[in-house]
């Protein structure tokens, strides 16, 4: 009986062990991946195309979202341009993608980190 739960046990551990190990390298990716994200959100503010294909090719995401919601489309729209725009569109942003405030782009204060006002309804 002892031997058969520690065969158990041990079936158990290598099967944990294995989970674990697999998803560290995930685990760097994702942590990679947010890098990535973060780098194309500043480059789509400043208006750097290049440096935002660049990401992309690499795999950032272009549906990419900051802590408000605000997507990378949203702020190519607001800073960047058509160059930004397109390049994002090519690449499989959403431009159906919304905030998380109902206010167009609302997430630094009352007029919104854009200048914007309320969305019409």
């Amino acid at each position: 009986m002892k031997q058969k739960r520690n065969a158990k046990f041990s079936t158990l551990l290598a099967i944990f062990l294995g989970i674990v190990c697999a998803c560290l390298p995930r685990a760097g990716a994702a942590m990679q991946d947010k890098e990535s994200n973060e780098k194309l959100l500043t480059a789509v503010r400043g208006a750097d195309a290049q440096t935002a294909r660049t990401l992309l090719s690499e795999g950032a995401d272009a549906n990419v979202r900051d802590e408000d919601g605000l997507t990378a489309l949203m702020y190519a729209a607001a800073y960047a341009g058509v160059d930004c725009v397109e390049l994002l569109l090519t690449q499989g942003a959403d431009p159906n993608a919304k905030s998380k405030s109902d206010d167009c782009f609302d997430a630094g204060g009352s007029n919104g980190r854009f200048g914007y006002g309320q969305a019409s309804a």
